[in-house]
């Protein structure tokens, strides 16, 4: 979806599913990915995606790596608009972490420039875990 070298137009950015990475950079340069043009994560059908952050941004002096929690260095937003979910991307608090597992297979992310604080969201489709499924299923007799 880009027009102009260095540009985004607006709407959805589609990545390619299976798995990959978004970084933080592309979207300071080209403003995909930006609220005006949120990247948009497709899983093949039934799968479900896997984000994690791998944060640039962290600041290792904080005792066990750990940001109070209380504390957000705002990244952006992860949003799973089939289920009404709006979550907040914070980092700052560890160099890598899993940050969210979708229930459905697509997600959009909206990525909120930093200066001179770099991130990369990796993400995965992956199949549901069906024990979990089990699991529950049997709670609720």
């Amino acid at each position: 979806m880009l027009s102009t070298p260095g540009r985004c137009d607006p709407g959805v950015v589609k990545v390619p599913p299976g798995s990959g990475s978004i970084a933080s950079h592309i979207t300071d340069q080209t403003g995909c990915g930006s609220v005006s043009s949120p990247w948009l994560l497709e899983a093949s059908p039934g799968q479900r995606i896997s984000v994690s952050l791998l944060d640039f941004g962290w600041d290792p002096s904080l005792p066990a790596g750990q940001a109070p929690s209380s504390h957000c260095s705002l990244y952006g937003y992860i949003s799973e608009r089939s289920i009404n979910v709006n979550m907040t991307l914070c980092g700052g608090r560890s160099r890598q972490s899993q940050i969210y597992t979708s229930t459905s297979g697509s997600l959009q992310i909206q990525i909120v420039p930093r200066q001179n604080v770099h991130f990369i969201l990796q993400y995965e489709g992956m199949k549901p875990n069906k024990f979990n499924i089990h699991v529950y299923l049997f709670a609720q007799i």
